[in-house]
């Protein structure tokens, strides 16, 4: 009932027949590879320029060999280029970056959405200023910390960042 059925009105089927273009699929690698391809093959049949993106959080290449996602949130992109905005050198970075290019197939890699902050993350900014992702901190200042007291090299390391995202393949 979720991925198709006869009736076609499945919950896949219903939202790409309302317009839908695409899926996002959150913990992604905790559900059944077969599962995802069944849910492709329903999605597809109804619209074969809608989009699947995976949130994997690691290495996504057995996910896009063409019969699960099109893409995935790609965690390896960001680890790269915030790890080379704190410090790690240039040549280290590149070799991130390559594995990935080099590990996706083309028509993925293009696609990637080059992601450096989401609901799963901690806020870039305060990432770069050195504030960790501690959650059993409860403090007001750890849950809200203000643009105005975050120092001024964690926001010339987030224009790094940004330049990065915006100039490397993908999304």
């Amino acid at each position: 009932e979720i991925i198709y059925n006869t009736n076609d009105d499945s919950v896949t089927q219903y939202w790409i027949s309302k317009g839908n273009n695409g899926w996002r699929l959150d913990v992604a690698n905790e559900v059944s590879d077969e599962t995802w391809q069944n849910f492709r093959e329903s999605v597809k049949a109804m619209d074969s320029d809608a989009v699947i993106i995976g949130e994997i959080w690691d290495d996504a290449t057995k996910y896009l060999k063409g019969d699960m996602y099109d893409s995935v949130m790609n965690y390896l992109f960001r680890n790269a280029v915030t790890s080379y905005a704190m410090g790690t050198n240039a040549t280290q970075t590149t070799k991130q970056l390559e594995k990935i290019r080099e590990r996706y197939p083309a028509e993925a890699f293009y696609a990637m959405m080059n992601l450096v902050g989401s609901h799963d993350t901690s806020r870039v900014l305060s990432y770069l200023d050195g504030i960790g992702d501690d959650r059993s901190d409860k403090s007001l200042a750890a849950a809200f910390p203000t643009y105005a007291k975050t120092s001024s090299t964690a926001k010339a390391r987030q224009y790094l960042v940004a330049f990065l995202q915006f100039t490397y393949a993908g999304a």
